[in-house]
């Protein structure tokens, strides 16, 4: 069982049912692990711009029981016009 602290709980709520997420600030990946294991959401994208957080968000949805893909480091360096 998952307990989120009340700010994710509100985005939690938000989420409408079976609907893709994309968690921006991942942090740990509760939000996302939370997500998958309710099946509110068949499928939830986790970004950070700390690589320990997204390993970390890997672990924890993986020890709950689901497959993830890989972790990158991408940016995008150039403004577009």
């Amino acid at each position: 069982m998952i307990n989120l602290d009340n700010r994710l709980k509100s985005i939690y709520d938000a989420v409408r049912e079976n609907k893709k997420v994309i968690d921006v600030g991942c942090d740990h990946g509760y939000l996302a692990a939370k997500l998958l294991l309710d099946k509110k959401s068949p499928f939830c994208a986790c970004t950070d711009i700390n690589i320990k957080c997204l390993e970390k968000a890997k672990r924890f949805i993986e020890h709950a029981g689901f497959e993830v893909g890989e972790i990158s480091r991408k940016f995008c360096r150039k403004s577009v016009n």
